[in-house]
């Protein structure tokens, strides 16, 4: 039998909304110590649509299953971030986008909070990261656009460039090579604009003296 009332609990929370069997079922507003919960109940449960408020200042609004956020939301954290995506039994988990207080913007596919697979990332200084993440970090392939005109495609470990890679310098000056924690280390090829090409092994961004200077020649 389906009828509404309020369900106060000896803990100071206190329901309002439809009831059947003693039991919260349909629309409803639960209030606790720390939230209060506007949307669907089904056998005691927050689970449907719903509206999160919490006191200090969050909000969710989307999916929940069994009291916890699954499904399609938006979370917004005071001060810190907005994310709109996919959650899994509270936690963020598919595709999604998180946007900062200071404007980073973070798109992709997350695991377990953590950005992990294909991703966007939009740096305020206007930046922007194209490819691969693992565990919030660039991994494996991915283009990294410097606001300056620079690029980079190539092969990524810990947000650090690593293996192959091609780096467009924004005075147009080009590096196509091996890389390791960020720099030029390994066999590589230098194109400088006025036609100079440097070519052979690569230490710390800078082509190994002792090879001679018949690893410069022009095109």
């Amino acid at each position: 039998m389906s009828y509404t009332g309020r369900v106060e609990y000896e803990n100071g929370d206190f329901y309002d909304g439809a009831l059947m069997n003693d039991l919260k079922h349909g629309k409803g507003v639960y209030v606790s110590n720390n939230y209060v919960f506007k949307g669907d109940f089904v056998e005691d449960n927050m689970s449907g649509q719903g509206y999160f408020k919490f006191f200090d200042g969050t909000t969710y609004v989307g999916s929940i299953v069994d009291n916890e956020m699954d499904g399609y939301g938006v979370f917004v954290s005071k001060n810190e971030y907005k994310y709109e995506g996919e959650w899994k039994a509270g936690v963020i988990c598919g595709n999604g986008k998180k946007t900062y207080a200071d404007g980073h913007v973070e798109q992709g596919m997350w695991r377990d909070e953590r950005l992990n697979g294909k991703a966007i990332v939009n740096f305020t200084n206007g930046d922007i990261y194209d490819g691969v993440m693992k565990q919030d970090q660039y991994s494996s392939e991915g283009t990294y656009y410097h606001h300056n005109g620079a690029k980079y495609v190539g092969g990524w470990k810990n947000r650090k460039k690593n293996g192959y890679g091609e780096f467009d310098f924004s005075n147009g000056d080009k590096y196509e090579g091996m890389w390791n924690e960020d720099v030029m280390e390994g066999h590589g090829k230098m194109t400088y604009t006025d036609g100079l090409v440097a070519e052979g092994n690569y230490t710390r961004n800078l082509l190994d003296p002792q090879q001679g200077p018949n690893m410069l020649h022009c095109n």
